[in-house]
């Protein structure tokens, strides 16, 4: 009896112990789980009196390394600019940013024009600002193929393999379903293969190691690419260029309380008048910031009205 009596102790022993490991490592998970390549800005020069901070998400527009460099010196600007600590959140896919936004765990984003688009119409998510890019708000769609390819146009992708960006992307999968949908084609069987690289830097990169035939890109990133690292672009051609669309915002969640959104227009569109902001500009290849209005992207609402009306017709025939 008293054997069974230190047995039935030591068991509560070991079980005890193994509960407090398991606790100990369910902790460990939860600080060392991190975003899709998450950054943070450096906020050494923001005053220390402040006690609360703001974080911007930005769509996979490039990889995730890519997007950290275009963005940081932005990030750090508006950070010592309205004296509070801004951090940077990357997700894989467009949606996902779009979540961040209306559940207010980001306060704005840089987000796709596509996925603009696609929230809500009571949505919690409003435009704050547009990039203006030599002289205008827009940017294109560019559509590209191998260098040494025999593709002239984009009908030649028929049967070929493809590559798109995002599900929510505009220039990287809504503009080409336009064009097979004016084709009176189906998406679906269109391409003999479809993938989806989730940065436009990469769909440059399948094109140039002949991964895929062609892909449709972000005329902001294959030009921003061109110039600093133009031995990426060298074994792709542009066989077609999309019609203007609305340029890619900054939007921001209705929870953010008014004096920082207000903080945060003021830094944008004055950026332009200071040495510092100036520089910034032309690094990203930006003139300045404007107001941003949403008839900018009636063109991108109604080609994705064009797409699903036409693949509502082609399922019911």
């Amino acid at each position: 009896m008293l054997k069974s009596k230190k047995i039935f102790i030591l068991s509560l022993i070991l079980l005890h112990f193994f509960l407090l490991y398991n606790c100990n490592n369910q902790e460990k998970e939860e600080i060392l789980e991190v975003d899709f390549s998450e950054t943070e800005t450096d906020v050494n020069n923001v005053s220390k009196k402040v006690q609360f901070s703001i974080n911007m998400a930005v769509s996979a527009m490039t990889s995730p390394k890519e997007t950290y460099i275009y963005y940081q010196q932005l990030l750090n600007y508006i950070s010592r600019k309205i004296n509070t600590p801004v951090s940077m959140k990357q997700r894989k896919t467009y949606q996902e940013v779009n979540n961040l936004l209306e559940t207010g765990e980001s306060n704005f984003a840089f987000i796709c024009s596509g996925a603009y688009i696609r929230t809500k119409k009571n949505s919690n998510i409003e435009l704050l600002a547009v990039p203006i890019v030599k002289n205008e708000p827009y940017y294109y769609s560019y559509i590209i193929t191998h260098k040494d390819s025999s593709i002239k146009k984009f009908d030649d992708f028929y049967k070929r393999t493809f590559a798109f960006t995002d599900l929510l992307s505009n220039t990287g999968r809504l503009y080409p379903l336009y064009l097979i949908s004016k084709l009176k084609q189906n998406p679906e069987n269109y391409f003999s293969k479809i993938i989806y690289t989730h940065a436009h830097d990469f769909s440059i990169h399948v094109v140039a190691r002949k991964i895929v035939d062609g892909a449709s890109v972000d005329s902001l990133v294959f030009e921003y690419i061109k110039k600093n690292n133009p031995d990426k672009i060298l074994d792709v051609k542009i066989i077609k260029i999309s019609p203007p669309f609305g340029i890619p915002p900054i939007v921001v969640n209705r929870y953010i309380d008014s004096k920082t959104k207000n903080k945060l227009r003021k830094t944008l569109f004055t950026m332009h008048r200071d040495e510092e902001g100036k520089k910034i500009l032309k690094n990203l290849m930006f003139d300045k910031f404007i107001e941003a209005h949403d008839y900018l992207y009636n063109t991108v609402r109604d080609m994705d009205n064009f797409v699903k009306k036409a693949e509502l017709k082609q399922k019911y025939q």
